[in-house]
């Protein structure tokens, strides 16, 4: 008997698993530029962020689509192969998301992300802003607390700070 409870247990277990993860959102992940992926068809109906990379809409397992779950799921989620994960790929974590009594809603990432070159910066910030305005019309974005060091994430010119 607590052989047949304990499967029992297991096989509820598992379908409770499975179900967490059932519903999905929309994020943007990216294409590099001149890379080509028939599976999305024409790119030219996306937008272009960067070195002519392209943002494309995307669904991906959630398990609330409220956008602390969406940005964490994100920032976890492993894209399929011809698509790029930019948020993922720069180790950068959801920290917090605050919108009650604020103007503006507050997205608080955190990490040091090492970013290779021009092109890589446009590609993360645009991913990551236009991920968030599917479900908020104003926010700002803070980087370890500072709205500047998102401001000036990649800046190569130096005239930040």
């Amino acid at each position: 008997m607590a052989l047949s409870l304990l499967e029992q247990w297991e096989e509820k277990k598992v379908v409770e698993e499975e179900s967490v993860m059932r519903d999905t959102a929309p994020v943007f992940l990216v294409v590099y530029g001149g890379e080509e992926n028939e599976d999305l068809g024409d790119l030219s109906e996306y937008e272009m962020v960067g070195c002519d990379d392209i943002l494309v809409p995307y669904e991906i397992p959630v398990v609330s689509k409220r956008l602390k779950s969406v940005l964490s799921a994100l920032a976890d989620f492993e894209p399929p192969r011809g698509l790029n994960n930019p948020l993922r790929d720069k180790d950068l974590a959801v920290v917090d998301i605050q919108g009650r009594g604020h103007k503006a809603t507050i997205i608080s990432l955190a990490g040091e992300p090492e970013l290779g070159g021009f092109c890589d910066t446009p590609r993360l910030k645009g991913q990551i802003e236009s991920t968030v305005s599917l479900y908020e019309e104003d926010f700002v974005i803070r980087l370890n607390g500072s709205e500047e060091d998102y401001e000036c994430l990649g800046d190569v010119r130096g005239g930040c700070g």
